[in-house]
């Protein structure tokens, strides 16, 4: 009788071990999934049709930029952390352009309204062009939830680096360092 207690004692410690595993391995596929380098050696998807560009003279293509390094950066007007991006996208712009750099910011529509982005950018003096994503659609198929979300995608039109979010300071130190080296490889 001893033993069938210890056996029933058992049996749900059993359980509350692996129903942890299971939490633990979810959590971390999950991290894997999110860890931000999805598209990194990969071709990225193109821009859907039925946006609408702002400050650019004709639709753009990643396909038509390859030979170009693109950082595409995802936000929304209100986003506060997208803000924060602004100065040093614009000063990577007036630095980076010359030598093969093509910023590219991706408004999420679903969030925006094309008048909010054209006012946004009018009164920013946004120096590169914006793709208004009319209902998310780009963002949905970069499966992009959190933002600034950005990515620089090489001259061979591959992503080679990407980062989730605003890390401050050392994360900007680190996508400048890495448009650098974008621009470098030829």
């Amino acid at each position: 009788m001893n033993q069938d207690r210890r056996a029933n004692r058992k049996s749900p410690r059993l359980l509350i071990i692996l129903g942890l595993a299971a939490i633990f391995a979810t959590i971390t596929w999950r991290m894997y999934l999110d860890s931000g380098q999805r598209f990194v050696g990969k071709v990225p998807p193109e821009f859907p049709a039925g946006g609408a560009w702002i400050g650019a003279e004709k639709p753009l293509s990643l396909r038509e930029l390859r030979g170009r390094v693109v950082l595409l950066q995802f936000s929304f007007v209100s986003c506060p952390y997208c803000r924060e991006m602004d100065p040093y996208l614009h000063k990577w712009q007036q630095k980076f352009s010359s030598q093969g750099l093509t910023m590219i910011e991706v408004d999420d529509g679903s969030s925006d309204s094309l008048e909010e982005v054209r006012n946004w950018a009018a009164s920013s003096g946004v120096p590169y062009p914006v793709y208004f994503d009319e209902a998310g659609r780009m963002c949905t198929a970069y499966d992009i939830h959190s933002f600034p979300y950005t990515l620089v995608i090489g001259r061979d039109g591959k992503v080679v680096w990407e980062l989730r979010g605003w890390l401050g300071e050392s994360g900007i130190t680190t996508m400048e360092n890495q448009v650098r080296q974008a621009l470098a490889r030829q």
